[in-house]
């Protein structure tokens, strides 16, 4: 597992905290949510990943963690949020076509490049709660037993949408990269042949992945 874990955009903290439930076992007995099902269901398949480390490629990885990434969150709403309405209409179809193949397959190439090898990682369900635009806020801790950073907290936000509930938002500690993205996408957005350029970075912060 790599510490170097990319989020999204910043979720709501609930400060109180319940009973916590560890997803690496069974909840059958658990009233789950959809909202905390969607959640636990994806984290699951990050552990799995990550057990089965070396024997998966990156391209590999990548290929298992892509349905469950795709299945659980939301990526359209959090590009047209870091990218801004306007600028956003103001692409072409095609061209917002393709930054979404692109950041879509970004968003995966950082899953599969943090969540790569494993050593008893668990993560712990903690609570969850509605918001007042009814959307749902699920924390979750990453406890990371071989690390001296021993755990990490997941602050999930879910809307409810025509596929039903999916991921827009993450906070790790609460701590987002959203400014320091939505800063660098726009900038680069308003240079010389911005939507070209955006697309080659994006596609080179791939490849880094893919080649370390």
């Amino acid at each position: 597992f790599c510490l170097a874990i990319v989020v999204f955009l910043t979720a709501e903290v609930n400060a109180e905290a319940i009973e916590s439930k560890d997803v690496s076992v069974s909840t059958a007995k658990e009233q789950s949510s959809p909202a905390k099902k969607v959640v636990t269901d994806f984290q699951s398949a990050l552990i799995s990943a990550m057990k089965q480390g070396d024997s998966l490629s990156f391209e590999a990885r990548c290929q298992f963690l892509k349905g469950a990434i795709l299945s659980s969150h939301d990526v359209l709403k959090s590009l047209r949020t870091i990218v801004g309405s306007k600028e956003w209409h103001a692409f072409s179809d095609e061209q917002r076509s393709l930054l979404t193949e692109v950041f879509t397959n970004f968003i995966v190439s950082t899953y599969a490049f943090n969540f790569n090898t494993y050593s008893d990682e668990s993560f712990v369900y903690i609570s969850e709660h509605s918001t007042k635009k009814g959307n749902m806020i699920v924390r979750s801790i990453l406890n990371i037993p071989n690390s001296k950073r021993n755990k990490v907290t997941f602050d999930y936000a879910l809307k409810k949408n025509s596929a039903g509930w999916q991921i827009f938002n993450i906070a790790a500690d609460g701590v987002s990269d959203l400014a320091t993205r939505r800063s660098e996408y726009r900038r680069i957005l308003s240079g010389k042949d911005g939507f070209n350029a955006l697309i080659a970075i994006i596609n080179k912060k791939i490849d880094n992945y893919r080649r370390s």
